[in-house]
């Protein structure tokens, strides 16, 4: 079944030239937070872990009209027509290219959204930007405040580490004392977070999904909830109440409640 554009409130933003780099998405009148700025169908959808191969071949598969489009877009140095600039923001909820406000935005601000994950410090998240051919200019990334460096450099480690627990959990049999040691991970992630101003992003509500999990499979009925709930938000906010992770949240406080 084909993907649609869901329609999204007009006169939010428009496109012109970024100071910073290229062309940008900037708010012509105040947009709330929580508001969905935009939700279009991508020209093409592919598996996380396919890789640049697939992705060359997928695009040559495309009606050539497509396949001029896609190009355009990835090598844009003027503003593209009133659809096509998804193209200078990028974020994925559902398959479809879903932005949210996370947080209230000033009319003249530049909309922007993370390409990659906010928890590392500021010397390797402009590692890895390296590859889009710009630096960022952000708050975090201009201060780089010592402490805020150090919790950044915190929270990557012990991502690594639920991560990892994760990647076990899927084929071990976990028991009780399994389950404590990895939610004591969690609720330092989430408190580091918090700590650092990420209270309104998606990697925040995977680990409180986390701790959901874990408070429910040791029968801890209402901390389970407690997590449950506030994942139902995040996923609210970050991708709508039409998307699968807001499905996907609202089944688990569904069965914590019942627990």
């Amino acid at each position: 079944m084909p993907l649609t554009t869901v329609p999204t409130p007009p006169g939010l933003f428009e496109q012109r030239q970024s100071p910073n780099a290229g062309i940008g998405v900037f708010a012509i009148a105040a947009i709330p937070s929580g508001t969905r700025i935009l939700c279009e169908a991508p020209l093409f959808a592919l598996p996380d872990d396919d890789d640049v191969i697939e992705c060359y071949l997928t695009i040559k598969d495309l009606p050539l009209d497509q396949q001029s489009l896609f190009w355009s877009l990835a090598a844009s140095s003027s503003p593209p027509g009133d659809t096509d600039w998804i193209g200078e923001l990028r974020d994925a909820c559902d398959d479809r290219l879903t932005i949210h406000a996370l947080r209230d935005i000033r009319p003249g601000e530049e909309i922007c959204t993370a390409y990659i994950d906010i928890c590392h410090d500021t010397a390797e998240r402009r590692r890895i930007l390296h590859h889009w051919g710009f630096k960022c200019c952000c708050e975090a990334c201009e201060t780089q405040d010592p402490a805020r460096e150090a919790r950044r450099s915190k929270l990557e480690e012990l991502m690594t580490v639920m991560q990892r627990r994760e990647n076990k959990r899927s084929f071990e049999n976990w028991g009780t004392w399994d389950y404590a040691e990895a939610l004591a991970t969690v609720e330092k992630i989430i408190c580091l977070m918090l700590e650092d101003g990420l209270e309104e992003t998606d990697t925040l509500g995977v680990a409180y999904e986390n701790a959901a999990e874990y408070n429910l499979a040791m029968g801890c009925k209402e901390d389970a909830v407690k997590w449950a709930e506030k994942d139902l938000e995040i996923e609210r906010k970050c991708c709508g109440e039409d998307s699968d992770e807001y499905a996907n949240a609202l089944k688990l406080l569904e069965s914590a409640r019942a627990a």
